[in-house]
């Protein structure tokens, strides 16, 4: 695959990307103060498109404020309780009872830390750059956050 055929394919793939975020938007807005659920949603998707690409929407549309969970659930069609999805537009009229979910460490994260630590024990040099302390104040922060 050439660099070209590359590029090409990213784009390509970001806007697709960028369509189904846009029409999950579009769904859960149409569905008012009842909100959706994640079968009632993909529903309105081809069957050639994986669930797991519409259903990552969620999570993107939910950091950048667009919709939100107030922590109700609705049987899916296996039976199973999922998540119901509203627009943020109808945040004051639901009561929501939801937690966000807490940012975990993902396995980069927890080994760059690792290398950090290492790095700041072996080097001296290391312990007094911008980069040391800015880690030792990240770590700290974690440390105080679990407690």
């Amino acid at each position: 695959m050439t660099k070209a055929t590359s590029v090409t394919a990213l784009s390509a793939s970001r806007t697709r990307i960028a369509t189904v975020k846009s029409q999950v938007l579009t769904i859960i807005e149409s569905a008012g103060v009842r909100g959706c659920i994640s079968d009632e949603i993909v529903k309105y998707f081809p069957s050639s498109l994986k669930t797991g690409t519409i259903n990552t929407r969620y999570s993107e549309l939910e950091r950048e404020g667009l919709i939100f969970r107030a922590g109700d659930t609705r049987p899916g069609k296996s039976g199973c309780q999922q998540t119901v999805w509203r627009s943020c537009v109808w945040k004051s009229l639901v009561r929501v009872t939801a937690s966000p979910k807490p940012q975990r460490k993902t396995g980069f994260m927890a080994g760059l830390v690792y290398a950090a630590k290492i790095a700041m024990t072996a080097d001296p040099t290391f312990k007094g750059s911008p980069a040391a302390i800015a880690l030792k104040a990240a770590i700290k922060k974690e440390k105080d956050k679990k407690s």
